[in-house]
């Protein structure tokens, strides 16, 4: 057992983690770019090669790389692995739940640079900040009322005339 504040001597640490910080040694011959990592490099070229080794058998769909492939299968099967150890509320993708910890702990990092409303996720600031432009562009058919997103105004519609 090692003494608290000790460094983890050479027999511990894998090779590849003693690389530069920063440092891409692996070059793409077919595009100017360099990687950290060799199967970076690998699936990389099968982009320009058109390669896909991984096939759904389900919709035939093809990926180049295996967590791709993955992570689409779950949505054949209805797999969620991650799952919210708050409310246990399950998602297919790791950056769902992530987003969804959120609401647990009340974190808004995407602000509005206009009006300085916070969001817990990028994708309702993008849906936000069209407000500021141009005003409200969807207007109800029936009563007239405008909104600033299509969605609003169809759940309108839906709540008030049907």
């Amino acid at each position: 057992m090692k003494d608290a504040g000790t460094m983890a001597g050479p027999s511990t640490i894998r090779p590849h983690s003693l690389r530069e910080v920063g440092k891409r040694p692996h070059a793409c011959v077919s595009y100017p770019k360099q990687f950290k990592q060799n199967s970076d490099i690998v699936r990389r070229h099968r982009t320009h090669t058109g390669n896909n080794p991984f096939v759904c058998n389900i919709c035939g769909k093809e990926f180049s790389a295996k967590g791709d492939f993955d992570r689409h299968y779950r949505t054949h099967t209805g797999e969620k692995p991650y799952v919210c150890d708050i409310c246990g509320k399950a998602y297919v993708h790791k950056v769902d739940l992530d987003i969804h910890y959120r609401t647990h702990t009340g974190e808004k990092p995407y602000e509005c640079n206009i009006c300085g409303k916070g969001f817990s996720d990028r994708s309702n600031l993008n849906k936000h900040v069209p407000t500021h432009e141009g005003g409200k562009r969807f207007k109800c058919g029936v009563c007239g009322k405008t909104f600033s997103r299509n969605g609003n105004r169809n759940k309108h519609y839906k709540e008030k005339h049907e």
